[in-house]
């Protein structure tokens, strides 16, 4: 479930202790267990609670009791909202981020201040600045204020009703048991099979992340090589997990453990797809697409070869049963072209054509007419027709009457061999009309032999650009139904494997991938590679063998995955502190705190998770100089590290849980 955009008018919005007449805004469906597991422990009466800032500076304890104050006055409001949903008001969680006070005087005086607005307003930092004269204590405002209702939607999942309820923005309305079962663990690791399990007994299965890490492990990979796996961000589309990530990407602290694996990602992505490549054509994985060009139209031509001698020999038959001489009925034939020709135009062009003329007399000569004589026009015939214009025009007129064949008298008993004849004639012609690449292959102008016959390997003119044109563009020769069709009628096994190969090399070469299987300089080209497959996503059944378009489909998501940032919205780097804090990282406070903040801006963020309020610092950026540097540099350097381990363990994002390391 993406997150809603957060902003202070929005939560003024919603809150229902604001006076308005208009209808009060859709609550936002977060569960009660959700929220039960976010809620901060209730503050005992006694004993009392040491003050952690006591041994600062009167500034620093401001500071941190405000940030602390404005926190919880944020996340009251949106508590204030879920109390009037529903069951959210029956539970004490609620009602305890309602009734919470704050435990310094510099809190209680940002709490008053928040109550006598009766409102969250646009600009609530300035608004502080103005009233206590810090700013830094208006830029903690700032903060606070946005991040309460994202540390609510971030929340872990606990309770009795975690298994259903609890799963709110993870499964939806399923149960952890059902959302488990609908995931195909059998192609997956061990780990990520025992994350599943610990995570589906816990009732915080992410089914989304479980399902996006499944399908990453299942992609087809060389021997002997592990299967890619997502970060923990990119597996929950968790974005502040996202911005975490790509934060601390380059820190050294993190020991190169993310930028290994965004760097493992595109190169096992690029393996991957090599692998689906040579599983679906083994022996010709190694051609380019010019080689498949010139491998399919061999494939039809040979079709056609086949085709025309077929028809060859059932007419060779007819003049066999006739005594060796055609029944055919040459006056008629001669005056039913006759005709046509008149008709179109074109008597004058017959006969002084060098090639129709002389096809025409012997026609009309009443001279017996043997196989060879006819088998010798209708070459000849093809050839004119094939080159087109107004000869090609008369050539099919007179081919016509050559194949259709009135019969002479006498030789009626033959009409049954005579119309298997023509069928087969027919059925060359309808290929031809019906199937662009066809058309093409056996007509690309490349010289037939002495039988008239297409020579097979004979390099077509045609070749670089065939597949392009009449399989895998998005012209209209290239249609769905054409490359079904042509598939239907070359019954060379080879051929679909041509297709698919010259598919899978198209892909190939969108994602940047040479011929040897290295990517590029930059890495797998993600953007190019999924823009590939989306075009051929309408035919890539009939492309490709059911096998590869899942595979290829599934390398696509998995690069989405890769890629994916939360729309309209840029890195947050404020919050990849408050990140470090629940891995164990403790910042330090001092006098020095207020310069710190004005200098560094939203990168300097106060949270309260569950304990302490802590001031977090731009990381890497400075150090202070106090006693204590030396043992906050060292928590801040090993949280580092335990997020990162986190982020990229076997199965990361499928627990819901928010780990918590304390300090």
């Amino acid at each position: 479930m993406g997150e809603r955009a957060y902003s202070p008018a929005v939560l003024a919005a919603d809150d229902p202790s604001a006076a308005s007449d208009a209808p009060a805004a859709p609550a936002r469906p977060y569960s009660p267990a959700v929220l039960a597991a976010e809620a901060p422990e209730p503050t005992p009466p006694a004993p009392p609670e040491p003050d952690p800032y006591a041994t600062e500076g009167d500034e620093a304890r401001g500071l941190a009791g405000g940030a602390e104050a404005l926190l919880h006055w944020g996340s009251s409001k949106v508590a204030g909202i879920l109390s009037h949903t529903p069951q959210g008001g029956d539970y004490p969680e609620v009602r305890n981020l309602l009734t919470y006070e704050p435990r310094s005087p510099e809190g209680k005086q940002v709490t008053e201040l928040g109550k006598a607005t009766g409102k969250v307003i646009d600009y609530p930092g300035t608004w502080v600045t103005e009233k206590t004269g810090i700013p830094e204590l208006g830029m903690a405002t700032n903060f606070a204020i946005q991040q309460a209702p994202f540390l609510l939607a971030r929340a872990p999942v606990a309770g009795e009703d975690a298994a259903e309820a609890g799963m709110a923005g993870v499964t939806g309305n399923r149960s952890a048991g059902s959302a488990a079962a609908a995931t195909d663990l059998s192609r997956v690791t061990p780990e990520l099979r025992a994350a599943a399990q610990e995570a589906h007994q816990s009732g915080t299965l992410h089914q989304e992340a479980l399902d996006r890490q499944a399908r990453a492990e299942s992609l087809p990979m060389p021997e002997g090589e592990t299967p890619p796996r997502l970060t923990k961000g990119q597996a929950a589309r968790d974005s502040q997990q996202i911005s975490d990530e790509r934060n601390l990407r380059q820190d050294p602290d993190t020991g190169g453990l993310l930028t290994d694996r965004f760097d493992e990602q595109s190169e096992k992505a690029a393996l991957s797809l090599g692998e689906i490549r040579r599983r679906a054509t083994p022996d010709i994985v190694q051609r380019n697409n010019l080689d498949h060009g010139q491998a399919a139209i061999d494939s039809i031509k040979a079709e056609d070869n086949a085709l025309v001698t077929a028809t060859r020999a059932k007419y060779k038959a007819l003049a066999d049963q006739n005594g060796g001489a055609m029944p055919i009925d040459k006056g008629a034939a001669a005056t039913t072209a006759d005709a046509a020709l008149k008709k179109g135009y074109l008597s004058k062009l017959v006969d002084d054509h060098p090639v129709l003329g002389p096809i025409m007399e012997k026609l009309r000569s009443g001279d017996p007419m043997t196989f060879e004589d006819w088998e010798s026009a209708t070459k000849a015939l093809s050839e004119v027709q094939r080159k087109g214009s107004s000869e090609g025009t008369a050539a099919g007129i007179i081919r016509e009457q050559f194949e259709n064949m009135p019969l002479s008298e006498g030789a009626q008993g033959l009409r049954g061999m005579l119309n298997d004849a023509k069928a087969s004639a027919k059925e060359r012609f309808d290929r031809i009309r019906q199937n662009p690449a066809y058309k093409a292959a056996v007509e690309d102008n490349v010289p037939k032999d002495e039988h008239g016959l297409h020579e097979i390997g004979a390099p077509s003119p045609l070749a670089d650009r065939f597949m392009d044109q009449y399989f895998l563009g998005d012209g209209k020769n290239a249609s769905r139904a054409y490359v079904s069709r042509i598939k239907g009628v070359v019954k060379d096994p080879e051929f679909s494997k041509t297709i698919e190969a010259a598919a899978l090399n198209n892909l190939r070469d969108a994602a940047g991938i040479d011929q040897f299987g290295t990517p590029r300089a930059s890495g797998f080209g993600h953007a190019s590679y999924r823009n590939a497959r989306n075009a051929l996503e309408p035919k890539a059944d009939v492309l490709m063998s059911p096998e590869s378009a899942e595979h290829t489909a599934n390398l696509r998501d998995f690069s989405s995955d890769v890629t994916w940032s939360p729309p309209g919205t840029e890195i947050n780097r404020a919050g990849t502190a408050g990140t470090l804090n629940r891995f164990g990282a403790q910042f330090p406070a001092g006098s020095s705190m207020a310069r710190d903040l004005a200098s560094m801006g939203g990168d300097v963020a106060a949270m309260h998770m569950g304990g302490p309020v802590v001031l977090a610092k731009k990381i890497g950026e400075k150090v202070w100089a106090e006693r204590s540097a030396a043992k906050s540099a060292e928590s801040i350097a090993a949280a580092k590290r335990a997020f990162a381990e986190d982020a990229v363990a076997p199965g990361a994002g499928v627990n819901a849980r928010m780990p918590v390391r304390q300090p």
